[in-house]
């Protein structure tokens, strides 16, 4: 009996790592392969939340991308379940420098990749940021709110 239940919970050890590695494993849907090295100095960090017509986005297969026109700013991210339930996205936002100007606007959009239906998502949501180098846009216990409609 002690070996059957041993086996077990083995074979559920192996199940959850292997579905872990899968999971981990879906290609991102936009990715920043060439960008231009000033990006690099201009980087910032969010922690943010999707909502999307009032309700708080809850889908691991949904990836976001943050772009300024037809210009992708930032690798698609894939949300991180966190133990309150809520999906939070940790993205990296590049943007442009000037050596006249640091700080600067630019309107982002965000685009959602659904990978279980394979559809890019595009919804209404002008957002204005101020970029400033090294900043941070939310955290986990107040993360930055997309609302998309």
């Amino acid at each position: 009996m002690k070996e059957i239940l041993q086996k077990n919970v083995l074979c559920m050890a192996c199940l959850l790592l292997l579905s872990g590695t899968v999971m981990s494993q879906t290609p991102k849907h936009w990715t920043l392969a060439n960008h231009p090295a000033a990006w690099d100095a201009a980087n910032m960090t969010s922690t943010m939340v999707i909502n999307v017509d009032g309700v708080e986005l809850s889908d691991p297969n949904v990836e976001i991308a943050a772009f300024i026109g037809e210009t992708l700013m930032s690798e698609g991210e894939f949300p991180i379940a966190q133990s309150s339930g809520r999906y939070l996205y940790f993205m990296t936002l590049n943007g442009f420098v000037t050596p006249a100007n640091e700080n600067y606007h630019n309107r982002l959009k965000f685009k959602l990749y659904d990978h279980s239906t394979d559809t890019e998502l595009e919804y209404v949501n002008p957002v204005e940021i101020m970029y400033s180098t090294n900043w941070v846009l939310g955290s986990p216990s107040n993360p930055f709110v997309v609302s998309l409609r």
